[in-house]
């Protein structure tokens, strides 16, 4: 949960709180996306909420407004583009993309058609039209239950926000130069917003919103930029050209630093860069502890692009593929071409490593037979994942046709989520076989022996993992749901978020269950939650008994390295005790008590074990 700032200003005296062997005016705290230090001065940038002009036209003006629209589009897809070309080269082709997905969008008769029906048909003048077109494309991300997908809403604001600005006459882009040492401070910023200001180098990224899988933080992270999102009412407490330190590590904004605190941080920033030189030569090195087990170290990825990405941070294959982009995409069921040509992308793009797919699992949408996508009140308890798939199985044979037509291209595997019981595995096998099957009598070529596996992110897939380990092969566990669901939390909620505790004994226990349950039944166990992802919790995953994690790319070094400086023997020990305790305090002291000294600075093992608690 982000703390608020104090009210006040940041250039006030009574601001001066003790940071360290010197002084800072105000020490603000948001969510840390990007590690690493910057020291520099901060640049506001306002990107303001635009005031538009809001009227009905006459039947005579619909036509000037339809091709006012158009114009203001068709700008706006030359603007994407010129900037996709120009940062391609510097800043590689991965990044381009972002923008190629903004101008797609653009494009889409969902957000398009939307927008001209409002003139057309309710005479609405082009900026109310498009306003209301964009509301409309938002309701389906709102209901997403993945935090990356519903941090996707924004994507579809920022390209709302250039077409209107466009529309108005006014600068859609930011400024093409910065002063030296700036660190730009924003409300938020759009994925072209960030590759402008990078190719200009600046020194570090601070938002007042966005979370660790919006594009500001996957662009800050790929790019090596030091960020910090959520630190509500920075850009009100701040000046431009004061002083700032951004802590990219721990989350933190040092607002007028003393020299003392400057020299501190200077030192800081160079351990960072000494470990992640440190970190970067262990890529090819196997995560392995001091006394021989060895853990696969896999990503966790949205986008066949990010395959270089993983692998360059030493990724053994894909854990998670996650194919909602595909439905979200094309805004209706894809088509089993469509399906094929994504997974055999990523097939082939993994060099003969593992790729996990997992079928869809639209959160609190459905899908209806004509293949339009409907919001759904309640998206974590309703028609989701294998439920919808039951539901609607031509939507779901569709999918998995296409998975079974990739696999002749590389080593798939099939990955079913929401899984609630044995049933609806049984279920979801037979639908495999009938595809299976209709390949066999087409002659097309498939892998006749893909695995097929499940998510373990149910309290009630916990207690009859025994059956459901005989039944397939092999289990991913789920943590962020599995948490949400045992602990009945939404960590989203800032009322009950301090209660999403990973460390909570009744957490641990259904782990230790689970994966005793796999590994009698012969089949190997991975996490692909965020829990995986935490450098601190390692010692906990290895003595459970985890064959696998995987994780954001940008996390394996750091795990990696931390597997590195346990031994097997003292996690497994560690566990039992840990299985003993009452309270996610008692787990949290313990796990700390018993860390190894591990030979990096700690910025560069972020995150460290969080307070009972906290979210």
């Amino acid at each position: 949960m982000v703390k608020k700032p104090p009210a006040g200003s940041a250039r006030g005296p009574e601001d001066t709180a003790s940071e360290g062997e010197g002084l800072v005016r105000r020490k603000l705290t948001g969510i840390g996306v990007s590690p690493g230090v910057a020291i520099g001065n901060a640049y506001l940038l306002d990107r303001a909420h635009l005031h538009f002009p809001k009227r009905h036209v006459t039947a005579q003006e619909v036509d000037a407004e339809l091709a006012k629209l158009d114009q203001a589009l068709a700008k706006s897809v030359n603007q994407l583009q010129e900037m996709a070309d120009r940062v391609k080269g510097p800043l590689g082709e991965d990044h381009s993309l972002i923008l190629q997905a903004h101008i797609l969008m653009l494009k889409d008769p969902h957000l398009v058609d939307v927008a001209r029906d409002a003139i057309r048909k309710d005479h609405q003048n082009a900026e109310w039209a498009l306003r209301r077109a964009v509301a409309t494309v938002k309701q389906t991300f709102d209901s997403l239950s993945d935090e990356y997908f519903r941090e996707r809403r924004s994507d579809v604001d920022f390209v709302g926000d250039r077409v209107l600005r466009n529309l108005m006459g006014q600068q859609a882009d930011v400024p093409e130069s910065l002063p030296k040492d700036a660190i730009v401070v924003a409300r938020d910023l759009s994925p072209a917003d960030t590759l402008s200001l990078a190719r200009q180098q600046l020194r570090g990224f601070v938002t007042e919103v966005g979370g660790p899988t919006s594009h500001t933080a996957i662009l800050a992270r790929a790019l090596s930029i030091p960020a910090v999102v959520g630190v509500e009412g920075v850009s009100e407490l701040l000046g431009s050209g004061d002083a700032l330190i951004v802590d990219g590590s721990r989350g933190e904004v040092l607002i007028a630093p003393s020299r003392m605190v400057v020299a501190k941080y200077r030192g800081i920033r160079r351990q960072h860069e000494l470990a992640n030189e440190e970190l970067s030569a262990l890529r090819d090195a196997p995560a392995v502890t001091l006394d021989g087990r060895l853990i696969r170290m896999t990503a966790n990825i949205e986008l066949d692009e990010e395959i270089p990405h993983a692998m360059a941070a030493g990724a053994e294959g894909v854990g998670l593929y996650r194919t909602e982009y595909l439905f979200l995409h094309h805004r209706r069921v894809p088509t089993v071409e469509e399906h094929t040509e994504s997974y055999t992308a990523v097939a082939q793009g993994m060099g003969g490593k593992p790729a996990v797919v997992r079928t869809f699992d639209l959160g609190g949408d459905k899908l209806l037979p004509g293949g339009q996508l409907l919001a759904e009140h309640s998206n974590a308890l309703g028609l989701r994942a294998i439920r919808l798939a039951v539901k609607e199985p031509l939507v779901m044979l569709t999918q998995l046709e296409g998975i079974l037509r990739a696999s002749a291209h590389g080593p798939l595997r099939i990955m079913l989520p929401m899984v609630g019981s044995v049933e609806e595995l049984r279920q979801a096998k037979l639908m495999i076989d009938e595809c299976k099957e209709k390949l066999r009598v087409a002659g097309v070529p498939f892998d006749e022996r893909i695995p097929v596996g499940m998510m373990i992110e149910l309290p009630s897939a916990v207690w009859v993992a025994e059956h459901l380990a005989k039944e397939c092969d092999f289990f991913s566990i789920g943590t962020n749901d599995l948490i949400q669901y045992s602990l009945a939390v939404d960590r989203h909620n800032e009322h009950v978020a301090h209660l999403y505790q990973p460390l909570h004994p009744g957490i641990l226990r259904a782990l230790h269950h689970t994966v005793t349950a796999a590994h009698a039944a012969g089949i190997r166990v991975s996490m692909c939650g965020e829990m995986a992802a935490e450098a601190a919790y390692a010692g906990v995953l290895l003595g459970l008994g985890l064959d696998e994690l995987s994780m954001p790319a940008m996390a394996i070094p750091r795990v990696k390295h931390t597997i590195r400086h346990w031994k097997q023997t003292d996690a497994v020990r560690l566990v039992k005790e840990l299985l003993e305790c009452a309270t996610a305090k008692d787990v949290e002291v313990l796990l700390v008590s018993n860390q190894p000294e591990v030979e990096l600075h700690p910025m560069a093992l972020k995150p460290s074990v969080a307070p009972a608690g906290s979210a």
